[in-house]
């Protein structure tokens, strides 16, 4: 679809190495970021180091309350993850709920 995928979690590094080697994750996302490398920002204020190394559009995509904070903050669309471990009241105000990462695809191709 022509768009960059972008990992950023409130993990420490090890965990992010232990997952992504576990899952793979290096084939579905284009960077990796986690707020521990950054002396813990909020995702929000990390977002403008990601925005430097990826420019472009974006959406904010997650199951947290703090991903939805990451797109007010920055005027991005979100798109709240039924799946994970936020509660649903984290998910209001999402322009779009999915219920698995397969319905990512389609949710994106919307918001474009």
């Amino acid at each position: 679809m022509g768009c960059s995928l972008i990992l950023l979690s409130n993990c420490q590094r090890a965990y992010l190495e232990a997952h992504t080697r576990a899952f793979q994750l290096g084939r579905y996302f284009d960077g990796l970021y986690c707020t521990e490398d950054y002396g813990w920002p909020s995702k929000g204020a990390l977002f403008s180091v990601i925005r430097r190394d990826f420019p472009g559009n974006y959406a904010a995509v997650g199951d947290r309350a703090s991903d939805r904070e990451l797109a007010r903050r920055h005027g991005l669309p979100f798109v709240g993850c039924r799946y994970g471990y936020g509660a649903p009241e984290e998910l209001e105000g999402a322009e779009l709920l999915i219920s698995s990462p397969e319905e990512l695809p389609d949710a994106a191709a919307r918001l474009i």
